[in-house]
């Protein structure tokens, strides 16, 4: 029976692995949209509207900009056919026409857990500025939706580009020691069946 609950053991290691997918937004073409799709994630914007980052400084890439004035855009991502993933960090900037503005905080959340990545206070321009959630969000947290607020105070544009995002995958993969564990274990059971038939032989 030892034998047995070593080789049954050895099975049981699993390995979850993480696959990295960035969520650019260059292939939407211009305009407004409520739904998309970019890769194996399902976007879901309200109030939005899909523009050319040339209006944000440090950007020659197309961004999610939020441009209606005075409005609180929300964009809700989660992977298509449900699932775990993790946010790694993601690219924010500002195109402002009145650096004395006010705005609004935007956040990114997910249940319960959110993070100011844009404090409230004057604006002024902004090239794309690395984000890395470094409080509830962070480490490597398995999450099945995030939303992003976005706060526009009517002086300018709002825009997110590169979002980093992992995959969480549930596969079981046997890690090198439970293959060595099951070899072993296999073959001293295999011994031991070996020696018993011997006996009744004799």
């Amino acid at each position: 029976m030892r034998l047995v609950a070593t080789l049954i053991a050895g099975v049981l290691f699993i390995g979850t692995s993480a696959d990295a997918e960035v969520i650019d937004f260059d292939g939407l073409g211009s305009g407004n949209f409520s739904f998309a799709t970019i890769g194996n994630f399902q976007l879901t914007a309200v109030n939005t509207v899909i523009a050319n980052a040339a209006t944000i400084p440090g950007s020659v890439t197309q961004t999610l900009l939020q441009t209606d004035a005075n409005q609180v855009a929300t964009l809700s991502i989660s992977r298509i056919g449900g699932g775990l993933f993790s946010l790694t960090n993601f690219l924010w900037g500002f195109d402002a026409l009145n650096a004395s503005n006010a705005v609004s905080p935007s956040t990114v959340s997910s249940g319960a857990l959110s993070e100011t990545f844009r404090a409230a206070g004057g604006i002024g321009d902004t090239s794309l500025t690395t984000f890395t959630p470094s409080g509830a969000l962070s480490g490597g947290i398995g999450v099945n939706q995030l939303n992003f607020s976005l706060s526009n105070n009517g002086g300018g544009n709002f825009g997110l580009d590169s979002i980093d995002l992992a995959l969480v995958s549930g596969a079981t993969v046997p890690e090198p020691s439970s293959f060595v564990a099951l070899f072993f274990g296999g073959a001293a059971f295999w011994g031991v069946r070996r020696r018993r038939g011997q006996k009744q032989v004799t």
